[in-house]
C-alpha cells in the first residue's frame, strides 16, 4: 500500500495560477483570432473573432441587381451557416488543446 500524498497548498496555488495563465492566453486567442464564414455563391463574406464578436458583413453589390431579398437572405443565412462551421471547429481545437482527446469525445 503506498503512502497517502500529502496536501501542499504551495502545490496547489502554483496549479492554480497555471490554469489562470492558460485560461488568459485562451481568451486572447479568442480575442485575436479571426474566423470567416462565406456564402456558396461567395457574394457574402461574414468575420468575427473565435470570442463570437462580429466584425465585419460584405455583401457584393451584384446581389442587389440579382434579385429578391429572400435570395439575400437566403445568402446571408449560408454565409452564417459557414461560419458557424468554423466556430465550432475552432472551439474544438482549443479544447483538445486543453483536454487532449477532447474533440473525440465531443463527437460521440
Amino acid at each position: 500500500m503506498s503512502e497517502p500524498t500529502e496536501f501542499s497548498f504551495q502545490q496547489l496555488l502554483q496549479q492554480t495560477m497555471e490554469i489562470q495563465q492558460r485560461a488568459e492566453q485562451m481568451r486572447s486567442t479568442l480575442n485575436s483570432t479571426v474566423l470567416t464564414g462565406i456564402s456558396d455563391d461567395h457574394s457574402v463574406t461574414l468575420t468575427q473573432t473565435a470570442a463570437g464578436e462580429f466584425l465585419s458583413v460584405a455583401i457584393d453589390p451584384g446581389v442587389f441587381d440579382k434579385g429578391s431579398v429572400r435570395e439575400l437572405e437566403a445568402t446571408v443565412l449560408s454565409a452564417l451557416k459557414d461560419l458557424a462551421k468554423h466556430v465550432h471547429e475552432n472551439r474544438q481545437r482549443q479544447a483538445s488543446e486543453i483536454i487532449p482527446g477532447f474533440a473525440d469525445w465531443s463527437e460521440r
